[in-house]
């Protein structure tokens, strides 16, 4: 595979608004299949099942393993990975709150609240969290392919 170096890496994932990170994997699982002239990993529609990326990740660390003579340890990638998935998924926690609209209060303070302002905030918010999973992926993939790059320059 032709290494991308780290801000291609970034800008692919941002342009593609994250898909790219799907193509990267495809292309890293295709060139371990190819290295150990076997299939290397699972199939890329793990990736739609819930808690399938991890599996499939958890293979393709194997096979990263493999293929580099445990230069690459198999769970530095995978904790790596679920590090980042867990990051972004804990801002999603943060901000992850319920409000009703149409709430029939009978509280004695008359509040008036602005839908659109709260609409706005939500849409910004939903903004930061892909922005920061792109982000996220961005770092995970630089990591491993800076990784990946050492190990065939023989360091």
């Amino acid at each position: 595979m032709q290494s991308p170096g780290t801000l291609k890496i970034f800008l692919y994932q941002y342009i593609t608004f994250g898909v790219y990170f799907l193509f990267w994997c495809y292309r890293l699982g295709n060139d371990l299949s190819i290295s150990l002239k076997q299939k290397a990993v699972p199939s890329m529609w793990w990736f739609i099942v819930p808690g399938g990326a991890y599996y499939w990740m958890w293979h393709m660390s194997e096979s990263l393993d493999t293929a580099t003579n445990h230069r690459i340890k198999k769970t530095d990638v995978f904790l790596l990975y679920v590090v980042f998935t867990c990051a972004a998924a804990g801002f999603n926690g943060f901000y992850g709150f319920n409000y009703n609209f149409d709430s029939n209060s009978t509280s004695s303070t008359d509040v008036t609240i602005d839908k659109g302002l709260i609409v706005t905030i939500l849409l910004i918010v939903l903004v930061l969290l892909l922005v920061i999973g792109i982000t996220l992926h961005a770092v995970f993939m630089s990591i491993i392919q800076g990784k990946i790059n050492k190990v065939r320059a023989g360091e």
